[in-house]
Order: structure tokens, then C-alpha cells, then sequence
């Protein structure tokens, strides 16, 4: 039996192009925090992409550190960005997940650099996301660091 106190699961996201000024100044607030590999904490499963796709850790702190954010997204108490930037003199780009609050790396993939996105699905973002609220409440209740993401 499992116990009925349990909040749902929570998956929501907006595209950063859609934010309000306010909730891209908190998020861009959270990410200027993170200024060297030692404020990142990777979890077995970013290391695994990292290693699977031949992206180096300071690759990631670099797409951090100068990419564009794409997309925030809540999934359950993690709020956490997605954050693309062009490798050098190659044709595809780095992409980044990153918790905001625990300043953890989720994952990290590759994408072509052309890649437009013609197939995005726009009906899972919500445009009345609210943003600050989100963080306000994750900051609240910041995990310890090192705790399993799903």
C-alpha cells in the first residue's frame, strides 16, 4: 500500500522564450552561481552520457556558463534547465540538464546544430508555468546534495 500523502509526480515545462523577465532573471541568477566544475555535483547517469558521447565535464561547465537556455522544466521537486551551445568548429551542439537549486548535471546529449526543431510537441509546454514559484518552493525544501534524481 502506498501512502495515500504522497504528492503526484510533477512534470511541467515552459520554453525560455516564453518566460516572463522575472523568472529568466531567477533562473539566469541560479546558473551565475555556477562558476567551476567543483559547484557541480554529476550523478552516475550524466557521467554515463558524458562518457558515452565523448563530452568532457568541461564542456559541460562551458555550455553552463554560455549557452542558451532552451527550456525549463519541472520534473517532481527538480527544476532544471536545458541549455545548448555549439561545440567548437563542429556541427552539432552540447546540451545540457541541470537541477538549478542542487546544481546537478542530469544528463548531457549531442544535437545537430541545424536541428530546428520541426517536430517540437508545443503541447507540453505551459505558458502560465509559474517559474519563481516553483524555484521559491525547491530552494525550500533544497535536497541534500548528492540525492538520487530520477
Amino acid at each position: 500500500m502506498g501512502d495515500s500523502r504522497r504528492k503526484p509526480w510533477r512534470d511541467e515545462r515552459i520554453l525560455f522564450s516564453r518566460m516572463r523577465e522575472e523568472q529568466i532573471h531567477t533562473v539566469e541568477e541560479l546558473l551565475g552561481d555556477i562558476r567551476t566544475l567543483d559547484d557541480l555535483t554529476f550523478i552516475d547517469h550524466s557521467m554515463t552520457r558524458l562518457y558515452q558521447r565523448y563530452i568532457y565535464e568541461d564542456e559541460v561547465l562551458d555550455t553552463i556558463r554560455g549557452g542558451d537556455i532552451i527550456e525549463f522544466h519541472i520534473v517532481n521537486n527538480s527544476p532544471r534547465v536545458l541549455i545548448r551551445k555549439q561545440r567548437m568548429k563542429q556541427s552539432y551542439d552540447i546540451c545540457v540538464i541541470v537541477d538549478i537549486v542542487t546544481k546537478t548535471v542530469v544528463s548531457a546529449y549531442l544535437n545537430q546544430s541545424n536541428d530546428k526543431h520541426k517536430t517540437l510537441h508545443e503541447e507540453i509546454y505551459n505558458d502560465d508555468l509559474d517559474v519563481c514559484k516553483i524555484i521559491e518552493e525547491c530552494l525550500k525544501t533544497k535536497r541534500r546534495k548528492g540525492e538520487r534524481l530520477l
